[in-house]
């Protein structure tokens, strides 16, 4: 799996719990490069890398290759979500031109999902034009440092708590105990320096992504339906055609997002007109709220075992 903004694996843990055990497979997400906590074993080694959009995507391809020739699978299932949809596009679209040139014995990818995907004219989308902004005034002004100072000063749970509450107030979050876990990642992420990290990115992200190309829509699979999510039959394409089978993709919305408008939907269904769109009550970030992410990592779970079982 590759994380959406700001790109940190641990906030998916309980997702990654429900998907594996639905699934019966084992689940990896990944965090974009540098946007994690390195071991003290590792630090003498640690390297200074850019960490621009095009650095992110050529990390997220060097990780699908490990994993498609080393770690011992047979079959992979991807999955993005936001930004990661993007980021597992433009890598999938390296790997496809590698393979191409120098094929070897990988891993198939049977099944793709892109949750609340962002692939296109991301500049454009309403919520991004309102968070231009105040994201630009945070990163040019250097906000998020005495953020990062403040957090790593209090303690956790009082830090957490606070961040819960000025969310609560701007009515994106509940006050729910359950939800803590949430809030107290965000703030060891803040004390990691993420989020100084992340801003430049999805600056970048408005500027750059725009229309996909054929190779990136190609390298997506094209859309083939899926048994789970189409009553039992089976994808489109020439079973009598040489090579694997492109895998199924499946597009995962939430209801009333403000990143993936009803425009933007509509122009997926050009894209890729044969997979099915799954339409889920959670907000775009589905790791804020446990329990709808546990429903849709369910739902993704099933459709996972179902498309492994046809290949």
């Amino acid at each position: 799996m590759v994380p959406g903004f700001p790109g940190v694996a641990g906030l998916y843990s309980e997702f990654l719990s429900v998907l594996s055990a639905t699934a019966g497979c084992i689940a990896v997400c990944f965090a974009w490069c540098g946007h994690h906590e390195i071991p003290d074993s590792l630090q003498a080694n640690k390297k200074t890398v850019p960490l621009d959009l095009e650095a992110q995507a050529a990390f997220v391809a060097s990780v699908l290759r490990h994993l498609q020739l080393h770690a011992g699978a047979s079959k992979l299932v991807l999955l993005g979500h936001s930004l990661g949809c993007w980021l597992l596009s433009q890598s999938l679209e390296a790997l496809a031109s590698e393979a191409a040139s120098n094929p070897s014995k990988a891993a198939a990818v049977v099944a793709i999902h892109l949750m609340c995907p962002i692939l296109k004219n991301m500049g454009s989308i309403p919520r991004a034009r309102k968070l231009r902004g105040p994201i630009s005034v945070v990163r040019d002004l250097r906000l998020h440092v005495p953020l990062r100072i403040a957090a790593n000063m209090l303690p956790l749970c009082f830090a957490s708590r606070a961040l819960q509450l000025l969310w609560w107030m701007r009515g994106k979050a509940s006050l729910n105990s359950s939800e803590n876990w949430f809030w107290q990642s965000l703030v060891v992420d803040l004390r990691l320096g993420v989020i100084g990290l992340a801003l430049p990115l999805a600056l970048e992200a408005m500027d750059k992504i725009r229309e996909p190309g054929p190779a990136l829509l190609k390298s997506l699979g094209g859309g083939r339906n899926s048994r789970g999510a189409s009553g039992g039959q089976k994808g489109g394409g020439d079973s009598s055609s040489k090579g694997p089978s492109p895998p199924f993709l499946t597009l995962h919305f939430a209801a009333g997002d403000g990143w993936t408008p009803a425009e933007a939907r509509a122009q997926f269904r050009e894209f890729f007109p044969k997979a099915p769109h799954v339409e889920h009550q959670m907000p775009h970030g589905v790791i804020t709220r446990k329990s709808a992410a546990r429903q849709a990592a369910a739902v993704i779970g099933r459709l996972t075992a179902s498309a492994v079982d046809q290949q």
